[in-house]
């Protein structure tokens, strides 16, 4: 599924939430590439982004230093609207972003900066492969 407009959230997967491997299955996963969607995982106030595909129990991700590191917990990045989660209130954060959002933390607000900037750069690369096309 392309970005577009629509707002995104993170989907959490992992051994702790007793789900073995990834299923899209209720859910509309961001598409990175063919097969893949896009994923992350956080390791203290740091995002790294990779990509999984369904049926996957892991990702594989690098880190700063270019070690490669593999995570049974990350998050899968999920188009909000299509996903049919009841009795929450949601605020929109991409593209614009709802006034009355706030990060709960000067960690949260870093992680926001680095999600935001992510998803303007995979909107860019979505929109420069269309023209290509």
């Amino acid at each position: 599924m392309p970005i577009s407009g629509d707002a995104v959230w993170w989907l959490l997967h992992g051994a702790t939430h007793g789900i073995p491997t990834f299923s899209s299955v209720g859910h509309f996963p961001i598409r990175a590439s063919g097969n893949f969607y896009v994923a992350a995982v956080k390791v203290k106030h740091i995002y790294y982004f990779t990509t999984v595909k369904e049926g996957d129990c892991r990702v594989t991700y690098t880190d700063e230093n270019g070690d490669v590191h593999y995570s049974v917990i990350f998050y899968v990045l999920i188009n909000r609207h299509v996903c049919p989660i009841p009795a929450l209130v949601w605020r929109e954060f991409w593209p614009r972003r709802d006034p009355l959002y706030r990060p709960e933390s000067d960690s949260a607000k870093l992680d926001d900066e680095h999600l935001e900037s992510c998803l303007n750069i995979l909107q860019e690369f979505e929109h420069h492969r269309r023209l290509a096309e």
